[in-house]
């Protein structure tokens, strides 16, 4: 029913206001009292906000590598993971439509010592022409990789 209701918030676009009065509401009614008081709680809404980067001519969001990373891990077996990981990483532009006014750059990165793994976006940038300055649309990704190796890789238990 929880992930019912959170659907149909979501498709009728109720907002934040509308959703806690609705789950008020049910919370009344002693079959109910479990849902949340929050309709961000039923939405599952991230706590984090996103940093949006200004890399010209666009906008860069980075999403934090290390927690990619260990969120991508942590639904594989322990046997598959290896002991040491090898990255492939890798950017393409592609432009949203025929008349190349809005352009996309993700950055990519899989890990190429597991068989069949699909790429992990860490990075997007958006803008009207590809990145001007390269340095500005790796510096974030670079930072955290940096942040990683000094701090003596990746500690993951499952």
């Amino acid at each position: 029913f929880r992930e019912q209701l959170a659907s149909c918030f979501v498709d009728n676009n109720f907002t934040h206001v509308q959703g806690n009065s609705v789950l008020s509401l049910l919370r009344t009614h002693p079959c109910f009292s479990n849902l949340p008081k929050d309709t961000r709680t039923l939405l599952n809404t991230p706590r984090n906000s996103i940093v949006v980067l200004n890399v010209e001519p666009g906008e860069y969001i980075h999403f934090d590598f290390q927690i990619a990373l260990i969120e991508y891990l942590s639904h594989m077996s322990m046997a598959a993971i290896p002991s040491h990981i090898e990255l492939d990483i890798h950017t393409d532009g592609c432009t949203l439509d025929r008349a190349g006014s809005v352009h996309l750059w993700p950055i990519q990165c899989r890990i190429a010592n597991v068989q069949h793994a699909k790429p992990i976006i860490v990075g997007i940038y958006k803008g009207s022409q590809k990145p001007h300055n390269p340095n500005s649309f790796f510096e974030a990704f670079i930072t955290d990789i940096l942040t990683v190796v000094n701090n003596g890789g990746i500690q993951f238990n499952g």
